[in-house]
């Protein structure tokens, strides 16, 4: 393994880091902002490949949205979305992953189940051609938006834990 390629992989580690204390302390959409604020200063990645492979070197830590978190903010054009399980009735079912133009990346790389419905989508902030992007969520109702915002019901926060299926979901703690 080369001099960069351990730089690039300790940043990568780092950034998570980041993603996951922000995700314990803020919003989603708030974290989001504090990791493309540090993520501003690390080289970008280009494509599926490196994100497929930046998720497989985080993988297992964490959660399914701090990974999306942390490998949106160096991949130039993907967003994190957010999905809910609506069949699920006894707890909140839900998962994150990120998505560069039409291809899916799987932030829980080992698993081979369906995708949920999808609640809300995180805008990039990098893209390759001009180096802008669009700001916050592009949720389809009003309601994901909020949800997404606060991620709250019943007053308890949400936490991402591991299922022992490998799906993650959220619950009230």
């Amino acid at each position: 393994m080369s001099h960069r390629a351990t730089v690039d992989g300790l940043r990568l580690h780092g950034l998570h880091w980041v993603a996951r204390l922000a995700l314990r302390v803020r919003p989603p959409l708030q974290a989001k902002a504090l990791v493309d604020r540090v993520a501003s200063a690390l080289p970008i990645r280009d494509g599926a490949d490196e994100a497929r492979a930046a998720v497989r070197s985080l993988f297992p830590a964490g959660s399914c949205l701090s990974r999306a978190l942390a490998v949106a903010a160096v991949v130039a054009d993907a967003q994190v979305v957010i999905g809910v399980d609506p069949w699920s009735a006894a707890r909140i079912s839900a998962h994150a992953w990120i998505e560069i133009g039409p291809v899916r990346v799987d932030t829980q790389p080992l698993s081979d189940a369906p995708f949920p419905d999808e609640l809300v989508r995180l805008s990039p902030r990098r893209t390759r051609a001009d180096g802008t992007a669009a700001r916050g969520p592009s949720g389809r109702d009003g309601f994901g938006a909020a949800l997404v915002r606060r991620l709250r019901i019943g007053g308890a926060r949400l936490r991402h834990l591991s299922r022992p299926q490998g799906r993650h979901f959220a619950e009230g703690s």
